[in-house]
């Protein structure tokens, strides 16, 4: 199965996902604490979203390979944080849509392409939408909106991506994890190998032989969005959100694995 989705989508997602995040800043509850970015208020995640759009058009529109010369962007009033995103996502999105997504750009990962950055900033924004829904749910009433379906699909292979790039410190484990959306039906089976992290998709849930893929010893089922929002360990196991058979400890340990700094 097939996650990867078009540069349309991806840009739609975006302008989406960049609205509600200026929205939940316009509730003004500047100093609300962000829970998954300890010590960060909502302004300070705004900070950084608007920082993050303008680093990746930046990188893309002077075909950065490294971080070398990377820009500071002045941090703008509480009360301007909201148009300073819109207009940075409107300037990336520009950006992108014109640029070659085979061109050498900057990242951390084996990807090194435009095409990861159209991806990659999709992807950050919804997470970091959801931390300031959560974050201003005192005040508004309304819990945070779940990550789109096809977006947190493909945001799970993105997920094994980044983390492939940085080793595991700690024992490995050669059993496998699998996760199971419940509605897209993608389904992942994940283990380390030596002190890497890899992913095998499969699309009948049952691991492929010679594919290198051990067995599952335990597996996380749930939503698209509670899976990929698990993985960026906003919603802790045993909240009845995801649901966890076989091995609870590997599952647990599972979770540990990836360098999300």
């Amino acid at each position: 199965m097939t996650t990867l989705l078009t540069l349309e989508r991806y840009l739609q997602l975006l302008w989406d996902e960049a609205e509600s995040l200026a929205r939940a800043l316009q509730t003004e509850q500047f100093h609300a604490p962000v829970q998954a970015c300890p010590g960060w208020s909502l302004a300070d995640l705004g900070y950084h979203v608007g920082d993050v759009v303008r680093f990746w058009s930046w990188v893309v529109t002077t075909s950065a390979v490294t971080t070398d010369g990377e820009p500071e962007f002045a941090r703008p009033a509480d009360a301007e944080l909201a148009d300073w995103i819109r207009n940075g996502v409107s300037e990336l999105v520009r950006d992108l849509t014109s640029a070659d997504p085979t061109a050498p750009a900057y990242s951390w990962t084996p990807q090194q392409d435009v095409a990861f950055v159209q991806r990659r900033v999709p992807h950050e924004l919804s997470v970091h939408r959801w931390d300031a829904e959560r974050a201003v749910q005192s005040h508004t009433g309304a819990q945070p909106r779940a990550i789109a379906t096809d977006l947190a699909t493909d945001g799970i292979a993105e997920f094994f991506l980044l983390a492939s790039a940085f080793p595991v410190e700690q024992p490995p484990r050669v059993d496998g994890v699998a996760l199971i959306c419940t509605d897209s039906g993608a389904a992942w089976t994940s283990w380390l190998s030596g002190s890497a992290i890899q992913a095998l998709e499969r699309d009948d849930h049952v691991t492929v032989e010679g594919s290198g893929a051990p067995d599952a010893a335990a597996s996380l089922s749930g939503t698209a969005s509670d899976l990929v929002l698990t993985l960026w360990r906003r919603l802790p196991l045993g909240d009845g959100r995801v649901d966890v058979e076989g091995d609870h400890e590997l599952a647990r340990q599972f979770l540990s694995w990836a360098n999300l700094e």
